[in-house]
């Protein structure tokens, strides 16, 4: 049975992390679910509509008229199934993020539709965010399934909703879309730091040393910080992480895009969403690289394809 599938996009020139996210979730549904179509939409244009009216000099109207100004796609759309993936399970999604100003009202319109959380994270990892979330699928979600992106989110839910399954993070399947390895010329290193100054140890380099912004939406200038890489397409990032001799960051998804690439790559942050790397099988070595074997990758990936189709078609 061919289902019309509506994807949630979200922020992509403000955290490109979503974007690996985005591309490698569309890819694992048409995979799993190939007879099915597929239509993307995102809350971008109510988020951007507000931030307009903010940097605006004239008078403007309070956010929520803001929101409420804005076209929603999702409410001229047909939809069997609402998909999500990535950081949801948080309070910052139901509390200030766009359940209140998006999700809610295409959930309203959407009575019969059914809802597929896959490659779901958390944030604080904690009991507050547990209950919240949990109450919010119970009053809000006709649940499909739930599948997690690491193991601690799994373990947090998976006595609570039924249909929850582990998984791992879908922009393991980035590779899956683009592959453009192969093209080098020249050894370069990757370097991408948002919570920490760049190690000290990377200017030794003999290698050029390339810097993207992820967050390049807000990325502000610095005439110390040479060879800056910004682009308004993921792909460009992609190819770029996809050539690397090496990656150095403290950026979860410059990690995830890294190991679904097959480049070395040193994770320098301790944030619990890099839970994920592990979902996925990667390992590190004595040199505190991550590593993940392209047959353990593949069987993770093919685990993950089974269990949408299985919960969509039981």
């Amino acid at each position: 049975m061919s289902l019309r599938i509506a994807y949630y996009g979200n922020c992509w020139m403000t955290n490109l992390g979503e974007a690996f996210i985005d591309i490698g979730a569309m890819e694992l549904l048409k995979q799993a679910l190939p007879e099915s179509d597929i239509i993307f939409v995102t809350p971008m244009s109510h988020y951007y509509n507000n931030a307009m009216r903010l940097q605006s000099r004239k008078t403007f109207t309070s956010k929520e008229n803001c929101f409420r100004n804005a076209a929603h796609l999702g409410l001229y759309i047909k939809s069997d199934l609402f998909v999500m993936s990535g950081m949801f399970a948080t309070e910052e999604f139901l509390r200030t993020g766009s359940a209140l100003y998006w999700v809610n009202d295409f959930l309203k319109s959407h009575p019969d539709m059914k809802v597929l959380f896959m490659g779901i994270g958390a944030q604080q990892y904690n009991q507050k965010e547990v209950k919240a979330f949990f109450e919010y699928i119970e009053a809000n979600v006709n649940l499909a399934g739930f599948i997690s992106r690491d193991n601690e989110t799994y373990a947090l839910y998976k006595d609570l909703l039924p249909n929850c399954h582990p998984g791992i993070d879908c922009a393991f399947f980035v590779s899956d879309v683009y592959n453009p390895c192969g093209f080098s010329s020249k050894d370069y290193i990757v370097s991408t730091f948002n919570n920490m100054p760049e190690p000290d140890s990377l200017r030794s380099s003999k290698d050029d040393i390339i810097r993207p912004q992820h967050m390049f939406y807000t990325a502000k200038y610095n005439e110390d910080i040479k060879n800056i890489f910004i682009s308004d397409t993921p792909y460009d990032y992609l190819s770029l992480y996809a050539n690397a001799k090496e990656v150095h960051t403290d950026l979860v998804h410059a990690t995830i895009v890294s190991l679904a690439y097959d480049i070395k790559v040193k994770y320098y942050h301790d944030s619990r969403r890099s839970s994920a790397f592990a979902a996925a099988g990667a390992t590190t070595d004595g040199r505190g690289y991550l590593h993940v074997s392209r047959e353990v990758l593949k069987d993770r990936k093919c685990r993950m394809k089974d269990t949408v189709r299985k919960l969509l078609y039981p």
